[in-house]
């Protein structure tokens, strides 16, 4: 039996992530304790819906990253006040229940009696304290899951929760948790544990998991070290792309509308791969798009435009949207159109151009 123990000192959860597959990938044949942590991060299952388990604008504005690992199972937040922990095994070793003791042990030398239970999860009276998820090849299977220290529970209440817009999706829905920090939890007279101390807690019961008398070695992975290792800076790049993030949402559907002083209108998107889709919807120039739109305008050119300029395959951000938007106001300024015509089509566009994209956002 091949122990390791890994222990990262960079706080990206791109690189960190890549890590876990490095390993999963490149140490089959290892049984290893990885031990990591993320800066403020939402890390979502490899199949969940980034619109439907996250409040994207306010995960924006306070400069939250979003995260898709390789691993199913729903949305955590993360700070500094969460480790980590991700074993690896050979597949044919692989053991849920010695990992998850391995956690209980390392959790009843701060005093503190937890079980696992249910959906994956590890609990302390009840509240659930670990959420555990799962990746599988026919050579190894990674077990990882999050602890919560002391991480920021308004922020995790506010960025994790379900969009109340008329959004509909095939994917699966995090299932709502009564979590608590591990450091509200610990008897009194005990310091509550910070994560140097989890991580030294976690590998010594880890050893005595394995009946190991010696100390297995920790390599301690910093950035020096994982610029020698290109598999997990090619990892890490597509873990941090767009198309890894959103583009791997399912298909959904989403609709807003409005009344300006000139007319009403509704959008209907249908989303695949994070973008705009090719549906049944025929534009005016006979084009399929996943764009269905209504108005009562006088001025049809403002939709004509508006239509052809969000185009199949323009990704579903706010940002996207004003741009193509910006386009349509350009087109329509170059369009052989009456002085008034022009003036009330470029008034149209302009409130649409205020709105839609903020719409989009407005989700809680």
């Amino acid at each position: 039996l091949k122990l390791a123990v890994y222990k990262s000192l960079v706080n990206n959860p791109y690189v960190n992530l890549a890590v876990e597959e490095w390993l999963f990938r490149e140490k089959p044949k290892e049984t290893s304790l990885f031990l990591w942590r993320n800066c403020p991060t939402i890390v979502i299952g490899k199949h969940q819906n980034a619109w439907k388990e996250i409040n994207i604008p306010k995960m924006e504005q306070e400069k939250v990253l979003l995260s898709r690992r390789y691993s199913g199972g729903g949305a955590v937040f993360q700070d500094l006040g969460n480790t980590n922990y991700t074993f690896v095994s050979p597949a044919k070793e692989y053991d849920k229940h010695k990992n998850n003791r391995i956690v209980i042990r390392m959790l009843r030398s701060f005093g503190l009696e937890a079980v696992a239970s249910g959906r994956n999860d590890i609990l302390i009276d009840g509240k659930k304290i670990s959420g555990v998820a799962f990746q599988r090849s026919p050579q190894a299977i990674i077990q990882h899951g999050t602890l919560l220290l002391n991480v920021n529970l308004g922020r995790l209440s506010t960025l994790l929760c379900p969009d109340k817009a008329k959004l509909l999706s095939k994917g699966v829905a995090s299932v709502a948790s009564r979590v608590a920090n591990i450091s509200s939890l610990v008897p009194r007279g005990v310091a509550a544990p910070d994560h140097e101390r989890v991580c030294a807690a976690l590998h010594k019961a880890f050893d005595e998991e394995y009946g190991q008398h010696r100390r297995t070695p920790c390599r301690d992975l910093g950035l020096k070290d994982l610029a020698a290792l290109p598999a997990i800076a090619r990892s890490a790049r597509q873990l941090g792309s767009w198309d890894w993030i959103y583009g791997k949402s399912p298909a959904h559907k989403h609709a807003v509308s409005n009344r300006f002083p000139w007319g009403s209108v509704e959008f209907h998107f249908d989303c695949i791969g994070g973008r705009i889709s090719e549906c049944p919807q025929s534009g005016a120039s006979g084009a399929s798009t996943g764009l269905a739109m209504f108005s009562d305008s006088l001025q049809p050119a403002v939709m004509d435009a508006i239509r052809l300029a969000l185009s199949p395959g323009t990704p579903f951000t706010a940002q996207a949207v004003r741009d193509a938007l910006g386009q349509v106001a350009r087109r329509l300024e170059a369009a052989p159109l009456s002085g008034n015509d022009k003036e009330e089509c470029l008034r149209q566009v302009a409130d649409i151009s205020s709105w839609l994209p903020e719409a989009l956002n407005a989700y809680n």
